[in-house]
C-alpha cells in the first residue's frame, strides 16, 4: 500500500485557550492514503474503489482511537479535508506485512 498522503488525528478534551478555541492531544501525524467514496469529483485515488464514507488508512496498528478524534487530512495535491472519525479498526497480518495498518472509517468531511 502507497501511502501518498499526510494525516494529523486529534483528540479534544475540552479544554480551551484563552480565545475559546478547543485544544487537543495529538495521538498520530505521519503518512497515511485516502480512499474517498465513488463518484466524488475529482477522485485521483487508484486501487480499490468504495461506495461509502471516505476510509483513511495509516501504517501503523497500535493506537486506540475512539469515535470523534478529530483527522485533518493533507492530500498529496495538497488538499486539506477535515473529518472525525466513525468507526476503526487495527489490521495485522503476518502474511503480508504491508497490510499491517489501521483503517479508519471517516465522516463529517469539510473542505
Amino acid at each position: 500500500m502507497e501511502y501518498q498522503d499526510r494525516c494529523e488525528i486529534i483528540r479534544m478534551d475540552g479544554t480551551v485557550d484563552a480565545f475559546g478555541e478547543e485544544i487537543g492531544s495529538p495521538i498520530y501525524n505521519g503518512k497515511a492514503d485516502l480512499q474517498l467514496p465513488l463518484g466524488h469529483s475529482g477522485n485521483p485515488y487508484t486501487g480499490f474503489e468504495f461506495e461509502h464514507e471516505p476510509i483513511l488508512f495509516i501504517p501503523v496498528n497500535n493506537i486506540f482511537f475512539k469515535i470523534n478524534d478529530y483527522v485533518k487530512v493533507t492530500t498529496f495535491y495538497g488538499r486539506i479535508l477535515e473529518y472525525t472519525i466513525l468507526n476503526w479498526e487495527p489490521i495485522k497480518d503476518d502474511d503480508f506485512e504491508e497490510l499491517n495498518n489501521t483503517c479508519l472509517w471517516l465522516k463529517d468531511g469539510r473542505e
